[in-house]
């Protein structure tokens, strides 16, 4: 037993290397710790490492360095982003830090599910999910002489988003009721669909409103029955609310090589990308 980790932390991280291992505590600050395990009976720390932050997963790169996935933090223990650590430990007595990458307002899967890291020769693979959603994706980290950013995949259509169904506008729908509300906001995308329509709005969310049970979403048949009325509808037909997504279907959760092709799967697809270059060569729908 190891006693005296970061007293009044909890331990976030631990990688066992032979009769070495590494453990990482947080509250305000990301004690990285090097343990001896030559002799199990008597475990003792030989190196300790104080610095912003916290790292909630460790990879071993090679025989002297660890990577660690996680959070930056200001000396308060807030965390800010995502930080990915290079550790040196050659020398068990004085871990280093070597080099660091952040991103901002960032978090990544491998935080809390280590399947979700992948190392293929010198090259890490860490999706990303930024949450401001300017990025959802997968970065490659060259990890041979510090972390080079080295390419960036995402499974983001690009575009705007279309549909098959009629867009409604504020002229369409009664005032000041939940439709009116939303497309005066802009907040989401409302539309009629008929029976042949596939629906639906590139990734975003939709709920499915058939015109029939359209009273009881208003909870006022008036209502409802004004609204088929504007809009020249039977019952075949259908409203859409779509809102976006969040980037949710965009989030990449396992990666894969094989051969010379990189593959990605977030919850709604599957991809592949060229190893060399990362150009889209796929994408297979899991729906």
């Amino acid at each position: 037993e190891v006693g005296g980790l970061g007293k009044g932390e909890q331990l976030h991280s631990a990688l066992l290397m032979g009769d070495r291992g590494y453990a990482v505590t947080f509250r305000q600050i990301d004690p990285f710790y090097v343990l001896d395990l030559s002799d199990p009976y008597d475990p003792r720390v030989t190196g300790e490492l104080k610095i912003p932050g916290v790292s909630t997963y460790l990879h071993s790169v090679g025989e002297h360095h660890v990577l660690g996935v996680g959070q930056d933090a200001t000396d308060e223990g807030f965390t800010t982003g995502l930080k990915l650590s290079l550790f040196d430990v050659s020398d068990p007595t004085d871990p280093r830090e070597v080099d660091v990458w952040t991103m901002r307002d960032a978090n990544s899967p491998v935080e809390w599910d280590h399947r979700a890291f992948q190392m293929w020769q010198d090259t890490a693979i860490v999706p990303v999910q930024s949450w401001a959603g300017d990025f959802n994706g997968a970065i490659l980290f060259d990890l041979e002489d510090g972390i080079v950013e080295t390419g960036r995949v995402t499974h983001a259509k690009g575009g705007v988003p279309t549909s098959d169904c009629r867009e409604l506008t504020l002229d369409d729908v009664p005032e000041e009721n939940e439709f009116w509300w939303m497309i005066q906001d802009g907040y989401g995308h409302v539309q009629l669909c008929d029976a042949e329509d596939s629906g639906g709005w590139g990734s975003w969310y939709c709920d499915v409103i058939p015109m029939p049970d359209l009273q009881y979403w208003y909870g006022d048949p008036a209502i409802a029955e004004e609204l088929a009325e504007r809009l020249g509808t039977n019952d075949d037909d259908r409203i859409e609310m779509c809102w976006p997504d969040g980037g949710y279907e965009e989030a990449i959760q396992r990666s894969l090589v094989i051969d010379d092709t990189l593959w990605t799967m977030t919850p709604g697809t599957l991809q592949a990308n060229e190893l060399d270059g990362l150009d889209r060569l796929t994408t297979i729908s899991l729906r």
